[in-house]
């Protein structure tokens, strides 16, 4: 019996080709799953849709191809679903490129099997197998197949019907990619799907009400990008990310000799000073990425620099128009501003956060304050200066020596009677 009439015979005896259309709308997501899923629920019952089910799965997905990526560059990509609900089994699934321009949603040809984990090895190890079981695509598979890429995935799953009784399922995917030639891992990424489950034709206008919502309440952006381009981006990308970002450090002072109540007053009044006073500047509702130091705290502007000093003069008005009357109760605090490179990654609670030189060397220069001081780097002062503030409100240029004996340019921001400290630092 030659290969090919094993690779029959075995088809025939083990495998069913499910041929389907997949219809699926991506957003790019930044929430917890904990806070954004229930308020998706609620909007649900607001639509007039129906929860059916809701369950959580954590599931890999490795995608196979050629050094080449043989498969890939024909417009396919080859995957192989390993779920923590049934893992026993293996979905291989064969996915077309969106080939649909005009549709908002992502339509794709998609043909899967089930099969074992052993079934999956001998798919993968006889290319006649992969001909066999995905023929009608006319795909002619690479003689040898490796897993360039594993997708490590979270989904928090809702299934719902609509109003009409189709079926559609919402996925909120926390998932991040490995390479196994380099053996690295990429930052946390999040992603939205609503894909069609209902054996009906398609027709996006029935969850119209929702997509607005999404794009209009809560400001998400749609995506045509499936994971496997979005894996392709990212090594192909410079990593790790560096950017350059304006820092903003405040640290409380006297914080470690208050009490814990006096502590806990001070830090929190200090939180809200930062967003009334983001708010104010902005003319709109901000959360700011922060690095919360215990005593403080440090603001991270990757774009927006130059509102920088018109939000350190905002907060100094606010906070001591909060502390009149308050004798030795007032809340002070010193600032330092540094204009640096750092690179994002995801923390251990799973958040964006940033690491680098841009942070580090803010934090020397806030050593060297006291109250109410707003101490800058010369790369801080050189971007400030790039937005309109005026030279003259830079004071005291003074070298310091910081951490590895690194020499530092620093200047001290006040105007008499307006906000700053004048004293030497």
């Amino acid at each position: 019996m030659t290969s090919l009439d094993k690779a029959k015979s075995f088809l025939e005896n083990e495998f069913k080709l499910e041929s389907k259309t997949n219809l699926q709308l991506k957003y790019n997501a930044i929430e917890q799953s904990s806070v954004f899923v229930p308020r998706i629920k609620a909007l649900l019952e607001i639509l007039g849709f129906y929860v059916l089910s809701e369950f959580e799965d954590e599931v890999t997905d490795e995608y196979y191809d050629d050094e080449q990526k043989t498969i890939q560059r024909n417009g396919w990509s080859l995957r192989i679903r390993m779920s923590n609900k049934n893992a026993d089994n293996r979905i291989v699934t064969l996915k077309s490129q969106d080939k649909n321009q005009t549709s908002l949603a992502m339509q794709r040809s998609e043909f899967e099997v089930e099969c074992t984990e052993q079934e999956q090895i001998k798919i993968l190890l006889n290319p006649a197998i992969l001909q066999k079981v995905f023929g009608e695509t006319n795909i002619r598979f690479p003689p040898k197949l490796k897993c360039n890429t594993s997708v490590k995935n979270c989904r928090h799953i809702v299934d719902f019907s609509t109003k009409c009784g189709s079926k559609w399922r919402f996925c909120y995917d926390r998932f991040y990619f490995f390479y196994s030639d380099g053996g690295m891992y990429s930052p946390l990424n999040s992603e939205i799907e609503i894909e069609k489950i209902s054996p009906v034709n398609f027709d996006e206008s029935e969850v119209y009400g929702l997509r607005r919502a999404l794009i209009d309440l809560f400001d998400l952006e749609e995506s045509k990008k499936s994971k496997l381009s979005r894996a392709s981006e990212f090594l192909s990308s410079n990593y790790p990310p560096v950017v350059n970002i304006m820092t903003i450090g405040f640290d409380i002072v006297g914080y470690s000799e208050l009490p814990p109540p006096q502590q806990l007053d001070r830090i929190q009044l200090l939180n809200k000073i930062a967003k009334d006073a983001f708010k104010e500047v902005l003319k709109a509702p901000v959360d700011p990425i922060y690095i919360p130091t215990g005593d403080g705290m440090f603001l991270i502007l990757e774009k927006n620099h130059g509102i920088t000093l018109p939000f350190v003069r905002k907060v100094q008005e606010i906070a001591k128009e909060s502390i009149k009357n308050k004798g030795k109760k007032a809340l002070k605090f010193r600032t330092c501003i540094h204009f640096g490179p750092v690179f994002r990654y995801t923390d251990v609670n799973e958040d964006l956060n940033y690491s680098g030189n841009g942070i580090n060397i803010a934090a020397r220069v806030l050593g060297f304050g006291a109250e109410w001081h707003v101490l800058c780097s010369d790369q801080a002062k050189e971007q400030l200066c790039t937005h309109g503030e005026a030279d003259s409100l830079f004071h005291d240029a003074q070298v310091k020596t910081v951490k590895h004996d690194e020499r530092v340019k620093i200047f001290n921001i006040y105007e008499e009677n307006e906000f700053g400290n004048p004293r030497s630092f």
